[in-house]
């Protein structure tokens, strides 16, 4: 079945084909990369379709008060379960792309250099399994038969959609500035505990800043203000963390490595990066916690609380 063609979203529009709309853009970018994904597993293909999937499974939580309970849960389940089947070939591909630029340091001791090759031999090997694992993400019964469910969803335009009086706030107008707000809310409930979070609290904020900056890149042609304005600071404090939480997985997934007996250098490879990885936690954890400070007091929140203005 194609995928749905709507109309630029406009401030009028009802919830549910707001949703729609943002939907049909975002299964589109699934698609258009699926035979990438198939064929090699390419990073990007690998990267982008996991990225639309999640902004699917982003929006799906922000418009289901919309339409009737449980409506979008099979589709969440269909998406969180392919995302899940392509997470360690993502994964796995940023650990070695890190692990070579680590490698590639002029300032690197050269009797370092034996034990982390071995290192990126070893990951390469595991890499050609997640691989192949993500090339048949696709192939899956559960998204082979969600996939036309959903663009049928897409199609019919007033199927489980709540029902709702002239009366009630139910056009984009009415309920994006508290979207928006509810968002910000629970990015700035971490004010006062930044300093002291755990390493899983800083990946919930990571997420909380993710969650925002979607809801603002799928309104932003509705806003009195240009998308990247208020995008970049978001995006900047995102991939900080991003790069945090890139190191919690590489320091787990080194921590759990099978290790046999007879390869010394792997295991002095191990150690050797397990170091520069909790290093790195000290150190990415201190750099945002100046740029949170930052932007606590930056003219970000004036800027949204004017973009909205216009609604």
């Amino acid at each position: 079945m194609d995928i749905p063609q709507f109309d630029p979203l406009t401030t009028t529009d009802p919830l549910p084909l707001v949703a729609r709309k943002i939907w049909a853009q975002e299964i589109q970018t699934v698609i258009a990369y699926e035979p990438e994904v198939r064929q090699a597993a390419t990073i990007k293909g690998v990267h982008e379709s996991r990225k639309a999937m999640r902004r699917l499974r982003t929006s799906f939580k922000l418009f289901a008060p919309y339409f009737q309970p449980d409506a979008l849960r099979p589709f969440n389940r269909t998406f969180r379960r392919t995302m899940r089947r392509l997470g360690p070939a993502r994964d796995l591909a940023v650990f070695s792309q890190k692990l070579d630029a680590y490698r590639q340091q002029d300032t690197l001791p050269p009797e370092h250099a034996p034990p982390l090759n071995t290192l990126a031999t070893y990951i390469t090997q595991q890499r050609l399994e997640a691989d192949n694992q993500a090339k048949l993400a696709f192939t899956h019964k559960r998204y082979q038969t969600g996939l036309p469910k959903f663009l049928a969803f897409l199609h019919d335009t007033n199927r489980h959609n709540q029902t709702y009086t002239p009366m009630d706030p139910h056009q984009i107008r009415h309920i994006l500035p508290i979207l928006l707000y509810q968002k910000i809310a629970y990015v700035r409930a971490y004010d006062g505990h930044v300093a002291t979070c755990s390493d899983t609290e800083l990946h919930q904020l990571r997420i909380e800043f993710k969650q925002l900056r979607y809801t603002l890149r799928f309104f932003s042609p509705l806003l009195d203000t240009p998308e990247t304005s208020l995008l970049k600071e978001l995006k900047q404090h995102q991939e900080l963390l991003g790069d945090f939480n890139d190191a919690s997985v590489a320091l787990d997934f080194l921590t759990n490595i099978t290790i046999p007996d007879d390869n010394p250098l792997l295991i002095q490879g191990i150690n050797l990066y397990q170091t520069v990885q909790k290093q790195q936690l000290i150190h990415l954890r201190q750099q945002f916690l100046i740029q949170w400070n930052n932007f606590l007091s930056s003219s970000w929140f004036h800027n949204v609380a004017t973009a909205v203005a216009c609604l």
